[in-house]
């Protein structure tokens, strides 16, 4: 049994995938542990939330959430909180696109700097190194999860598919209780979270799947689910993951022995209606994250004198996408 313990939690970059894991912390309530949970995001997120809280949608059910503090920029948040000692958060969450990632990093270094732990709740390879430019590795941790969510209009969030949550520190195991604190947490406010020793397994994991479905169905308008009734989108599914695979490898990356094949297209299956991330950046006209995802598949390669030519192909057809301004 957990003592009362109160914990602050802020979560930068507060869109989709951020709000989903604020606003289920916000909302939880227990005898065991008190919570503030503060946003920072858009301003028109922001301002809805600070006036009519934040609404998710899960399936036919809406969940209302109350008590939410946002704020548009770091500046604001500091002036009003220049007189407390006590402003620094336990877990500040940074769930902004990878695209944004050292930006937000300057924008918000002085609340990164006295939070107590960063966690990084992204897609994409190599984050942490980017984040540990910043702040002490021993404070970094990683969040990988397939649970889907997206911004139907300021102040509402859709919960479009549930999925695991998988938690730890991309350097080292230290302050696991502080872990075990967080992921008990967000187990009890509805997103089932693992504590785990090798996170780098699960990065790599996630990082297979959509090294294989987003930019497919970026270029193609398709769901999850129908890219892989097209065979000839399943074979080119198929050489990005083995590419990806022999990076991996080639890296001294412990990946356990699987089929990660088998792995993305159960992860299709299990999203088919879901329109993911990089195609919803295509249709708004946003970069996307293929730098990150494919794009960093070849730049590792280069590094090796290794061939990539499918993940090289895709990116180069993302990035004229990206320069299309569809």
């Amino acid at each position: 049994m957990v003592s009362e313990k109160k914990f602050k939690v802020g979560v930068i970059g507060a869109g989709s995938i951020g709000s989903l894991f604020g606003g289920y912390l916000a909302f939880y309530q227990s005898e065991e542990f008190t919570q503030e949970v503060t946003f920072f995001c858009r301003k028109s997120h922001c301002n809805a939330i600070n006036e009519f809280g934040l609404t998710i949608e899960k399936k036919e059910e809406l969940i209302r959430i109350s008590g939410i503090t946002a704020y548009d920029n770091a500046s604001t948040f500091l002036e009003k909180n220049k007189d407390s000692q006590e402003y620094f958060f336990d877990y500040i969450i940074v769930s902004t696109k990878t695209t944004d990632l050292e930006r937000a990093l300057n924008d918000y270094h002085e609340i990164i700097k006295k939070s107590q732990y960063i966690v990084i709740l992204q897609n994409g390879i190599g984050n942490e190194e980017i984040v540990a430019q910043y702040c002490n590795k021993s404070k970094i941790v990683r969040i990988i999860t397939s649970h889907g969510a997206f911004l139907e209009k300021p102040g509402k969030i859709i919960h479009t598919g549930e999925g695991f949550v998988k938690m730890g520190f991309p350097f080292n195991q230290n302050n696991q209780s502080e872990l075990n604190f967080f992921g008990s947490c967000l187990t009890s406010s509805g997103l089932k979270t693992e504590v785990v020793n090798n996170i780098q397994e699960f990065i790599w994991e996630k990082a297979f799947v959509n090294i294989a479905i987003n930019p497919l169905a970026a270029l193609t308008r398709l769901h999850n689910g129908s890219i892989i009734k097209d065979l000839a989108l399943v074979k080119i599914m198929k050489h990005l993951i083995k590419e990806s695979l022999e990076i991996s490898r080639k890296l001294g990356i412990k990946l356990p022995d699987k089929d990660y094949f088998q792995v993305a297209k159960k992860v299709a299956y299990g999203t088919s209606d879901n329109i993911n991330s990089m195609l919803q950046d295509i249709l708004r006209s946003k970069p996307t994250e293929i730098d990150y995802l494919n794009g960093k598949i070849v730049e590792i390669g280069k590094s090796f004198n290794i061939d990539t030519p499918t993940n090289k192909i895709i990116t180069v057809l993302i990035k004229g996408l990206e320069n299309s301004r569809l």
